[in-house]
């Protein structure tokens, strides 16, 4: 576990990993008041643990696939999307008490969800899948119904969608990345209608809106590109990565991002200036931290 504002980290001691060749984890998530902490691996377990206590609050295992995305929706529900193309929404509440198999589940794709993003003031959750397919879901009527009928499918991308991020400035913009076709494209939902279409000419594996400022960043191969909202004109490009990133996450409190790529290192970065349209970050690679021999995922 790595600390930003103490710049230490320290090894979370109850999660013992196999030693295996063909062993990694595959989703590491918070919720929303980072009191749990979900683990994703290869042997298809989902563990939560409550992060103060560093006990295991419970582990789920599936027959024969892993999980490769996660959100939660406050602190109690987590939706985790698995590689076999089904999402399941655990109550983490209910399944300890009632060992309840969830909320919902959807099996609407026919390929990995790879992404997942959860709108709370529209109460539309968000998957970006290896089917080249987003598919939106108002959870509301998905733990009503028996029949399931996404709110919105957006199949124009060519390529696995990994990038997805919901604008927190304005609640009907979504933006969606295509992991080979290079392409970032914004929508609104309300409508359905495709706003912008940005050919990056790379691999984008992550974006990320200001919190507060008309701006969105790509994380596109081994780089980062900060664009500014809505004429789309690049204000920077960070640079650090010897090798393409893999994953990148951006912390709750807006300022940090933290990229893992193949060269086997994590970087923090602070692309965004929190509540200020001004730039005074001039270095942003604020943090870096070397895994030696372990790709980080």
């Amino acid at each position: 576990i790595w600390n930003q504002e103490e710049r230490n980290s320290y090894k979370f001691k109850n999660h013992i990993e196999p030693e295996r060749n063909d062993y990694f984890l595959t989703n590491l998530k918070w919720n929303q008041s980072s009191a749990h902490l979900g683990i994703g691996d290869t042997m298809n377990f989902y563990r939560v643990y409550d992060f103060i206590t560093e006990k295991k609050v419970l582990t789920l295992k599936h027959a024969n696939s892993y999980i490769l995305s996660s959100c939660w929706i406050g602190d109690n529900v987590v939706n985790c999307g698995y590689s076999n193309g089904s999402l399941i929404s655990y109550d983490i509440r209910s399944f300890i008490n009632t060992k309840s198999l969830g909320s919902f589940k959807i099996d609407f794709h026919k390929g990995k969800l790879c992404s997942l993003v959860f709108n709370q003031n529209l109460n539309l959750l968000a998957i970006g899948s290896e089917d080249q397919k987003v598919s939106l879901w108002d959870i509301r009527k998905l733990r009503n119904a028996n029949e399931q009928t996404p709110y919105l499918v957006i199949d124009s991308h060519k390529s696995t969608v990994k990038g997805l991020d919901w604008c927190n400035w304005q609640n009907n913009l979504l933006a969606t990345g295509g992991l080979s076709d290079g392409l970032v494209k914004i929508w609104n939902i309300y409508n359905g209608r495709e706003l912008i279409s940005l050919d990056v000419d790379s691999q984008v594996t992550g974006l990320f809106w200001s919190d507060y400022n008309k701006e969105l960043l790509s994380v596109q191969s081994n780089s980062l590109c900060l664009w500014k909202y809505p004429k789309m004109f690049k204000l920077h490009k960070y640079e650090s990565h010897s090798n393409p990133i893999l994953y990148a996450t951006k912390s709750p409190n807006n300022p940090w991002v933290a990229t893992a790529a193949a060269d086997e290192i994590l970087i923090i970065w602070k692309p965004f200036e929190s509540k200020k349209n001004l730039y005074l970050d001039a270095t942003p690679i604020t943090t870096k931290y070397m895994c030696q021999n372990r790709l980080i995922r």
